[in-house]
């Protein structure tokens, strides 16, 4: 070895014999103890994972992945938040103006129901009153001219009377053979006044307007009718 590097490298392997003085010996020392614990310090790390960068990759990819689908579900929901709260508030202001509504027909229903839909209550009020203080000792003869007209009906073919023989002044008749329209129609051409309440019934009223004739009057327009 010694020739060899005197031939090829022109040193003298005398001259690199080197005795250290104390420092460089305990420097040389410090380093041996730092080498000795790096290398107790590797061992105890142990094994080392060569795909560790592979796999943080894969992580921080997922990681990526999760995050833009977490952001997403976020703003669906609070869009979803914003829609139901819209959904809420115009439920509530179409349930309350819907309400309103039928409150105010159901209020003007409510008067035309019960009289209030008319401005002139004296127009009711003073017949009222008559009838009252002057008309109670004669509502026997009205209800005998209501049982004396339903008695005529029942003789009439196809008419019945589905409430029965009257216990007040009103009696209702049903016909088979003619609409109830057609015939409070001719009644009236004839001077009698009549209502239809249904396809085929008409409702009669005795007051003291009516008397035995005015009953037979109506009955016999009423036969004539029924002929025509």
């Amino acid at each position: 070895m010694a020739e060899r590097l005197r031939d090829d490298y022109g040193i003298e392997l005398a001259d690199l014999e080197h005795v250290p003085s104390a420092e460089e010996a305990e420097q040389r020392e410090a380093v041996e103890e730092e080498i000795s614990d790096l290398r107790r310090k590797l061992n105890n790390i142990g094994n080392v994972n060569l795909t560790a960068l592979d796999e943080l990759d894969e992580l921080e990819a997922r990681y990526d992945s999760l995050s833009t689908q977490y952001e997403d579900l976020a703003k669906a929901k609070a869009s979803l938040e914003q829609i139901i709260q819209r959904i809420n508030i115009d439920s509530r202001r179409l349930f309350t103006e819907t309400l309103e509504i039928i409150r105010g027909h159901f209020q003007g229903l409510f008067r035309k129901l019960f009289g209030g839909g008319m401005r002139q209550v004296g127009v009711l009020a003073a017949p009222a009153r008559i009838a009252l203080a002057e008309m109670r000792g004669r509502l026997g003869e009205d209800h005998a001219r209501a049982a004396r007209l339903a008695a005529g009906l029942q003789r009439l073919p196809g008419v019945t009377l589905p409430l029965g023989a009257p216990d007040t002044n009103i009696v209702f008749a049903t016909f088979a053979d003619r609409p109830a329209s057609e015939l409070v129609a001719a009644l009236e051409r004839n001077q009698v006044r009549a209502i239809a309440t249904g396809p085929a019934t008409i409702r009669f009223v005795t007051h003291h307007d009516v008397g035995d004739e005015g009953v037979d009057a109506a009955l016999a327009a009423l036969e004539g009718a029924l002929a025509a």
